[in-house]
């Protein structure tokens, strides 16, 4: 069995629906056979939850990040944060399509305090969706990095099918990370999969290994990571980096 850490999985089949998510009985039964994976929350306030912050928060082995849907509406963010941040969450996730993000003036406001506090930040950059067009998710990425914060930035499904526009962009900033979440099994055996074989080898220590689970099924995943990886030949070390311990370095 490979070794791995999951860094973008969310535990949920139905993770809108409030009631059913503070029910431990509801959750997605992939949740108990991962020990290293980061949640991806999208209602933050169900970690206020007793039951839920209780049961998610003592295993620390799993880490949590949140995708508050609404976080650009949220009248007190940093406020928001502060209570966040207290039990534990250490990892914002932006989501430029659900979030309908444009421009980052709120998140400007409140940099300083993220710094303060260490947050990493997920940016997710897959590239589709009707708002193809109207929602460009690397240039929010870009956005974020001009911010200055110098925190730990993760492109989380590695820039879609622009992957050379993100590599472009881990040249220049050195605190931005990839992680393979969606596109990799997405773009199977297709031209794009050259680009991202190039862009793993290039940033081994980098890029981590994710599923994006339940949108691509956790066994699936891995199949096409080890596919992917024998397919391009890369080394022992270059595969242990991927999978396993560049997350556990990035998380420690």
């Amino acid at each position: 069995m490979i070794k791995y850490f999951d860094s973008f999985f969310y535990p949920y089949k139905n993770f809108l629906d409030d009631k059913k998510l503070i029910k431990i009985k509801y959750l997605d039964k992939d949740l108990f056979k991962i020990k290293n994976c980061t949640y991806v929350i999208m209602n933050p306030n169900l970690l206020i939850s007793k039951d839920y912050s209780k049961y998610i928060i003592s295993n620390k082995k799993r880490i949590i990040s949140i995708l508050p849907i609404n976080i650009f509406k949220t009248k007190d963010l940093k406020n928001f944060l502060i209570r966040l941040n207290k039990i534990g969450v250490k990892n914002l996730v932006i989501h430029p399509y659900l979030q309908e993000i444009k421009n980052l003036r709120q998140l400007n406001t409140i940099k300083d305090f993220i710094k303060e506090k260490n947050f990493n930040i997920f940016v997710t950059t897959a590239i589709g969706s009707k708002k193809l067009y109207q929602i460009k998710p690397l240039e929010i990425l870009n956005m974020v990095l001009d911010l200055n914060i110098f925190n730990k930035v993760v492109a989380s499904h590695m820039g879609g099918f622009k992957v050379k526009e993100l590599m472009c962009l881990m040249d220049q900033y050195k605190n931005l990370y990839a992680d393979t979440s969606f596109s990799l099994p997405y773009w199977k055996d297709s031209s794009v999969e050259t680009d991202q074989s190039f862009l793993i080898k290039r940033f081994n220590n980098r890029v981590l290994y994710a599923s994006d689970s339940p949108y691509m099924k956790k066994n699936f995943a891995l199949k096409c990571h080890q596919y992917f990886l024998k397919k391009y030949n890369f080394t022992n070390k270059q595969k242990n980096n991927l999978m396993f311990d560049n997350a556990k370095r990035f998380f420690k």
